[in-house]
Formats: structure tokens, sequence, C-alpha cells
């Protein structure tokens, strides 16, 4: 009679069996896509996510807007200063600072003084000076000075507008203790 063989299989042997079943398997599983409605929603975490593997794309619009932080600065510090630029062309001459004005000596006569200028003693330290255009609205300014070389020594003088006219200028000079005396002076007239 024949008998059939009875195989004897070793524990060796399913442990190979099954590895390879699960191998083959895992494969197949592994071929399929998953897609998200298939994922429960909930399921995966932050701490399901490899790091760094999503950007902002990936987010939702929601997600995006609180990633906003504070604008920084727009402007940086002031740099170093650069070298100096070529020096411009000359300008146009400007006017006289002052195109009225006069030197009167202590008789009242004009010692020099601009175009149109003149000068009268009127008596007791008193002088009208003339200018060849209305002054009233204008400064005056005066100081005790010679007229060419010399000193007009030291006083005090004051300036008005002249009764006279709206072109003239009163100017008044004292001696150091008040008394009306005789001073050679400068005049400028600013308007």
């Amino acid at each position: 009679m024949n008998r059939a063989k009875r195989v004897v299989t070793s524990p060796a042997l399913w442990i190979s069996m099954a590895a390879l079943a699960v191998a083959t398997g895992g494969t197949a599983i592994a071929a399929t896509v998953i897609t998200g409605a298939q994922i429960k929603a909930g399921t995966i975490t932050s701490r399901n996510i490899r790091d760094r593997s999503l950007g902002v794309v990936d987010l939702a619009p929601k997600a995006r807007a609180t990633l906003k932080g504070q604008t920084g600065a727009t402007t940086g510090p002031a740099g170093a200063a650069g070298p100096a630029g070529p020096a411009g062309a000359a300008g146009v001459p400007g006017a006289s600072a002052t195109a009225l004005w006069a030197v009167v000596n202590a008789a009242g006569t004009l010692a020099r003084g601009a175009t149109g200028v003149s000068s009268v003693y009127s008596g007791a330290s008193f002088y009208t000076v003339t200018f060849p255009r209305d002054v009233t609205a204008c400064a005056y300014i005066a100081t005790i000075g010679g007229t060419a070389g010399s000193y007009g020594g030291n006083g005090e003088i004051s300036t008005y507008s002249s009764p006279v006219g709206p072109s003239s200028v009163t100017v008044v000079t004292h001696s150091t203790s008040g008394v009306f005396t005789d001073k050679p002076f400068h005049l400028a007239v600013f308007c």
C-alpha cells in the first residue's frame, strides 16, 4: 500500500509564509491612494504632520490670516553723509541791504549818502534828513559817528518820522548827560 507521505512543517516555514503574505499585501495597500474624503475629520493632528512639510498655500484662508504679524520698520537708520558736491555757479549780486542812508556832519550838511538824499540842520541839535521816497513805514537806525576820518565822540541819538513830510526823518543828538549837543551821525533807513 501506498501510503501518502505526511509533510511535516516546521515553525520556521510558517513564519516565512506569514512574512510573505504580509509583504505582498502591504505593497497592495500602499499602492492605494488615500483621499481627504476617506479621512475622518479631526483624526490627523499636528503631531501626525512632518515639520516643514506644509507651505502657506496648503493652509485654509482663515489659518493664513492668523499668520499676519506687525509691519516692520519702513526705513533704516540714516547713512553717513556723502562727499560734498561741486561748487555751484556764482549768484546774481543782490540789492544793497539799504539803499537809503546818510552820513551827516555836526553842522547838518550831508558828508555822503545815497542818491537823492539831503540834510538840513534845524537848530538845537535837530536835523532833518530827506530821502527820495516815502519812509514813514520804514525802520530808522542811527548812531553817533565821524564823517571823514574824524571821531564823532560819545553821545546819544534818537530818530522819528519828521513832521516835515513822509520822506523825511528827524534826528536829535545829545551829550552823554542828555544835553542837546550837535554831533555828526550815520543814518540808515530799512523799508
